[in-house]
């Protein structure tokens, strides 16, 4: 039942991921050949599939990364994650650092906690790009106790935990 319920998540966020992604690249290139006398208004749809194709193929690496059990261990989830961080980071120049103890890196993760792990990573990732205006990330991955962790700091702006939203909230502790 736990490896239906795997199966059943990779079949959704195919069809979710890429199956979205392929209509819209689809609707577009309808949209295009009618624009094809508006060189102008064609290109912009041209460069809106090319955008659609890339991350396309970056959801489908997601998913492909995530099954494969050769990426097991935080010593290939680490190089991941950092990745991730330099190409988010790369147009505002934020400097981040990576702080991994050598004796944790064969540490293993099921797929589903490694699939966890990598979208908590990068939505504090996303958060810190779209609201901090940080310009130093400081992330710490290690183990307290029989639990693990990751610590993610920025020195920017900052929000106000009392204040309202309309955005989906969650407490850390």
């Amino acid at each position: 039942m736990k490896l239906q319920a795997v199966r059943n998540r990779i079949s959704s966020e195919l069809h979710d991921d890429i199956g979205t992604k392929l209509t819209n690249i689809n609707i577009l290139s309808t949209l295009t050949t009618q624009a094809m006398d508006d060189p102008d208004k064609a290109k912009e749809l041209l460069s809106r599939i090319s955008s659609e194709v890339q991350t396309s193929a970056d959801a489908l690496d997601d998913i492909v990364w995530n099954i494969n059990t050769k990426n097991d261990s935080l010593q290939e989830i680490i190089p991941r994650m950092r990745r991730y961080a330099t190409e988010v980071f790369a147009d505002k120049k934020v400097q981040f650092d990576v702080k991994v103890p050598e004796n944790i890196q064969h540490l293993k993760f099921s797929m589903e906690k490694r699939h966890d792990v990598y979208l908590m990573f990068s939505e504090m990732i996303n958060n810190i790009y779209k609201h901090a205006n940080a310009s130093e990330v400081a992330i710490e991955v290690g183990i307290k106790g029989s639990a693990f962790y990751l610590h993610v700091q920025d020195n920017g702006r900052g929000f106000e935990k009392e204040m309202e939203t309309h955005r989906n909230a969650y407490q850390c502790a």
